[in-house]
């Protein structure tokens, strides 16, 4: 299987409405000490709350997130990727014993918790500096959230401390200047007025297109770790379970074995098995010569008038 990939799916998230109301956790790791960061940040305020910890347990994640939730409340939903931590059975138990919806997001397809990825490189750039100024990093990253709690965001006109708690507060630094004077539901309407919008051009960057596979279609799974000349797709057939959207549940046919996590549509494609016309013309469109290569063996060349007069 050598054909080009299949389109991805376009985005489907539920835009929040309120505060806390949906979160989205990741580890930051490598920092000094072999030290891990749990970040939890709110999708529609952007408030973070960063914990260090070590080792990076489930036990210790349950634990930091009671701690926040005895502060801003139990959220709707969690969104996290596919680490240990996260797929734990504890840890979905935890989810469910307090009504949570965890939302694992697929894997190689780190755009579905792109709230969280954007912190993590602002976390990043502040640890680096911290390391090359010799400061410690927990300190600096504490002084670090106070300035971004406080700072007005572009997408909403308001800071997410106000998004979050309907207040401002004072970061030490001495302004004359007056923040905006939104309300709470413009700023919110703003936000999900940008959001939709950026989605829009993300789906047609990515030409995002409706995949339309269903239950008990027969696909083959991409070889995520091919090397040069071994085929794009595996041999072994699986079966369509479940179909959320853009990530497809999958069973070997092999071995009855079924993936409890969701995989993209991008690393799926149906198997054929007769080469009827449609699959002849796509086989024609792939190998043959394009519409515009066969224009252009087709062409004839015209030489130049100032050459018209020309003898060999």
């Amino acid at each position: 299987m050598t054909s080009l990939p299949d389109k991805p799916n376009p985005m489907s998230r539920r835009l929040p409405t309120q505060p806390w109301q949906d979160v989205a956790i990741d580890f930051k790791e490598g920092l000094p000490g072999d030290m891990s960061l749990l970040v939890v940040v709110c999708y529609t305020s952007r408030f973070i709350q960063a914990e260090p910890m070590k080792p990076a347990t489930t036990q210790r994640v349950i634990g930091v997130l009671l701690k926040t939730f005895s502060l801003f409340g139990i959220p709707r939903s969690i969104t996290a990727d596919n680490g240990p931590q996260f797929k734990a059975h504890e840890f979905k138990n935890f989810c469910f014993s307090y009504g949570i919806h965890l939302n694992l997001s697929t894997p190689y397809w780190p755009e579905q918790n792109g709230a969280v990825e954007r912190q993590m490189r602002n976390i990043g750039k502040r640890v680096k500096i911290s390391s090359i100024q010799g400061t410690d990093w927990k300190t600096d990253l504490s002084e670090y959230l106070i300035l971004y709690h406080s700072t007005p965001q572009e997408t909403t006109g308001l800071s997410p401390y106000k998004m979050m708690f309907g207040r401002e507060i004072y970061n030490g630094i001495p302004s004359i200047h007056q923040p905006p004077s939104l309300s709470l539901e413009a700023a919110k309407a703003k936000d999900m007025e940008l959001k939709e919008y950026h989605k829009q051009i993300a789906d047609t960057k990515r030409n995002a297109t409706h995949h339309n596979l269903d239950r008990g279609d027969t696909v083959l799974q991409r070889n995520l770790k091919k090397g040069a000349l071994q085929p794009n797709f595996t041999a072994e057939e699986f079966e369509v379970v479940d179909v959320n959207g853009g990530a497809v549940q999958i069973k070997s046919n092999e071995t009855e074995e079924s993936k409890e996590e969701y995989t993209e549509r991008e690393t799926l494609k149906p198997k054929l098995n007769t080469m009827d016309e449609t699959n002849e013309n796509e086989f024609e469109r792939l190998e043959g010569p394009s519409a515009y290569n066969r224009a252009t063996l087709e062409r004839r060349r015209k030489i130049p008038a100032k050459y018209e007069d020309f003898v060999l």
